[in-house]
């Protein structure tokens, strides 16, 4: 049987989505097709799945074509899968164009639909497109390993060593960069990482942003440490060996979860950290009201001490 999975949605819905894009490439046997928006500097958290084949295409403003898609699918479909949890012009037109004996998706427009507004994870709620395809409505989500090329390993070891052999042995991995609706003021941030390296001699923070996180901690300018050029699989690979992670809901705080890395996220009114806060590992979450709530920061260091076993 063959089959074609569609899934077009950010970075960190790539990490929400890998276990259950796993669950279905490994149930079709290699005989299934990746249909995925075109982000080459995340390529590698789905390169590695066991598709025959990943189709990349262009999305603006929410929309493909569709039948730009269909050149590329030379197997008849034996059944479409959907991973996105939202209705589509373009997707329900892929959907028929592929004339797909079983469809599988979010909505009653499907053979067999999937509950898009059903009380769980976002991780569950995708998985349960895994469940539909293998009829194991028990099966847990796992964590296929992230895969990292050597060269990407090769400098993260010599970065992380360097931290190691230090004064500071101790990392605390801070991203502060997603949509601006879900952001936390700069201030606010500054306050948390001053007050939580004053009480912890032993840690560094470093910090995962694209851009420089400038004027951050002046009183512990020596312990908070920015990257230039850093690539997406460097911070993610180096998010996997910090002790402590803190930052906002984005993709950075969901490859913490999937590396086992505990932390403490900050949540504004956008989104429930009941649906996509961390899945698998310890966490804790603070809520805010508006990007300058200095309320977060006394919640924020009474959950990295609580990891660090340190009072406030």
């Amino acid at each position: 049987m063959s089959a074609v999975v569609f899934h077009a949605n950010g970075i960190g819905d790539d990490l929400i989505n890998r276990p259950a894009l796993a669950a279905i490439a490994e149930a079709f046997d290699g005989q299934a097709t990746l249909v995925t928006s075109a982000r080459e500097r995340g390529s590698f958290l789905l390169d590695d799945l066991p598709f025959r084949k990943i189709v990349r295409i262009p999305i603006n403003d929410g929309h493909f074509d569709p039948y730009g898609v269909l050149p590329h699918l030379t197997e008849p479909t034996h059944t479409f899968i959907s991973l996105a949890p939202y209705f589509s012009d373009d997707l329900a037109a892929l959907r028929r164009a592929c004339h797909a004996e079983r469809s599988i998706g979010f909505g009653e427009d499907y053979d067999i639909p999937l509950d898009m507004l059903a009380p769980k994870h976002a991780v569950e709620l995708a998985f349960d497109g895994a469940r539909a395809v293998t009829g194991l409505a028990s099966s847990r989500p796992s964590r296929p390993v992230l895969v990292f090329g050597a060269e990407t390993i090769a400098n993260v070891n010599r970065f992380v060593q360097r931290i190691r052999a230090s004064k500071t042995p101790y990392m605390l991995c801070v991203h502060s960069e997603t949509f601006h609706n879900k952001q936390l003021a700069p201030d606010v941030i500054a306050q948390v990482l001053c007050r939580f390296l004053a009480a912890h001699e032993d840690f560094v923070a470093v910090f995962l942003d694209v851009s420089r996180f400038g004027g951050s901690c002046a009183c512990h300018a020596d312990r908070v440490v920015s990257v230039d050029d850093m690539t997406l699989p460097f911070a993610m690979a180096l998010l996997g060996h910090a002790d402590l992670f803190f930052g906002i809901d984005s993709c950075m705080q969901h490859a913490a979860d999937y590396q086992n890395v505990p932390g403490v996220v900050a949540f504004g009114s956008f989104t429930s950290p009941g649906k996509f806060g961390y899945f698998w590992s310890p966490s804790r979450f603070v809520k805010f009201t508006s990007p300058h709530d200095v309320h977060v920061v006394q919640d924020a260091l009474d959950g990295l001490h609580d990891f660090t076993g340190k009072q406030a």
